[in-house]
Protein backbone atom coordinates (compact mmCIF):
# COMPACT_ATOMS: atom_id res chain seq x y z
CA UNK A 1 0.00 0.00 0.00
CA UNK A 2 1.28 3.58 -1.21
CA UNK A 3 -0.18 6.04 0.97
CA UNK A 4 0.06 9.98 -0.24
CA UNK A 5 -0.07 12.93 2.14
CA UNK A 6 -0.95 15.90 0.11
CA UNK A 7 -1.77 19.43 1.64
CA UNK A 8 0.45 19.79 4.08
CA UNK A 9 2.71 22.47 2.99
CA UNK A 10 -0.46 24.90 3.24
CA UNK A 11 0.16 24.42 6.99
CA UNK A 12 3.80 25.67 6.53
CA UNK A 13 4.78 22.02 7.00
CA UNK A 14 8.31 21.66 5.37
CA UNK A 15 7.43 18.38 3.36
CA UNK A 16 10.82 16.98 2.55
CA UNK A 17 11.35 17.08 6.59
CA UNK A 18 8.58 15.34 6.93
CA UNK A 19 8.94 12.71 5.00
CA UNK A 20 12.03 12.23 6.48
CA UNK A 21 10.37 12.18 10.16
CA UNK A 22 7.80 10.19 8.93
CA UNK A 23 10.38 7.47 7.46
CA UNK A 24 11.81 7.13 10.63
CA UNK A 25 8.63 7.46 12.62
CA UNK A 26 6.88 4.55 11.16
CA UNK A 27 9.29 2.57 10.32
CA UNK A 28 9.04 2.90 6.29
CA UNK A 29 9.52 4.31 3.25
CA UNK A 30 8.83 7.70 3.12
CA UNK A 31 9.90 10.31 0.17
CA UNK A 32 8.84 13.81 -0.77
CA UNK A 33 7.71 13.96 -3.99
CA UNK A 34 7.81 18.11 -5.93
CA UNK A 35 6.02 16.42 -8.88
CA UNK A 36 3.66 13.92 -8.71
CA UNK A 37 1.27 13.95 -11.86
CA UNK A 38 -2.18 13.72 -9.57
CA UNK A 39 -1.52 16.26 -7.08
CA UNK A 40 2.02 18.33 -7.35
CA UNK A 41 3.75 18.45 -4.24
CA UNK A 42 3.61 15.42 -1.62
CA UNK A 43 4.58 12.62 1.05
CA UNK A 44 4.22 9.22 -0.51
CA UNK A 45 4.56 6.85 2.45
CA UNK A 46 4.62 2.94 2.03
CA UNK A 47 2.37 1.29 3.91
CA UNK A 48 -1.17 1.53 5.91
CA UNK A 49 -0.39 4.89 8.32
CA UNK A 50 -3.29 6.29 9.19
CA UNK A 51 -3.73 5.57 12.61
CA UNK A 52 -0.88 6.25 13.54
CA UNK A 53 -0.75 9.65 11.55
CA UNK A 54 -3.31 10.60 13.35
CA UNK A 55 -0.78 10.13 16.31
CA UNK A 56 1.59 12.21 14.73
CA UNK A 57 -1.13 14.79 14.43
CA UNK A 58 -0.50 15.51 17.91
CA UNK A 59 2.89 15.12 18.39
CA UNK A 60 5.32 16.38 15.43
CA UNK A 61 2.80 18.27 13.68
CA UNK A 62 1.20 20.02 16.71
CA UNK A 63 2.90 22.90 16.05
CA UNK A 64 1.61 23.59 12.81
CA UNK A 65 -2.16 22.99 13.94
CA UNK A 66 -3.47 20.65 10.76
CA UNK A 67 -7.02 20.67 11.87
CA UNK A 68 -8.11 16.90 11.83
CA UNK A 69 -11.48 17.13 9.93
CA UNK A 70 -9.36 18.38 6.99
CA UNK A 71 -7.39 14.96 6.94
CA UNK A 72 -8.76 12.64 4.73
CA UNK A 73 -7.61 8.83 3.73
CA UNK A 74 -8.74 7.15 0.67
CA UNK A 75 -8.21 3.68 -0.50
CA UNK A 76 -7.30 3.67 -3.81
CA UNK A 77 -7.35 0.29 -5.40
CA UNK A 78 -5.05 -0.80 -8.17
CA UNK A 79 -5.85 -2.19 -11.53
CA UNK A 80 -5.09 -5.82 -11.96
CA UNK A 81 -2.62 -6.74 -14.82
CA UNK A 82 -5.59 -8.21 -16.99
CA UNK A 83 -7.96 -5.09 -16.64
CA UNK A 84 -4.83 -2.75 -17.13
CA UNK A 85 -4.12 -4.42 -20.30
CA UNK A 86 -8.00 -4.65 -21.79
CA UNK A 87 -7.82 -0.74 -20.71
CA UNK A 88 -4.91 0.01 -23.00
CA UNK A 89 -6.49 -1.89 -25.72
CA UNK A 90 -9.56 0.11 -25.52
CA UNK A 91 -7.44 3.17 -25.71
CA UNK A 92 -5.70 2.02 -29.18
Amino acid sequence: MLCTIVGLENYGVPLKDMAKIMGKKFACGAAFVPDDEKHGECIQVQGDIEERFFEMIGSELAKYKVPENRIKFEEVKKKKKAEAAEADEEDA
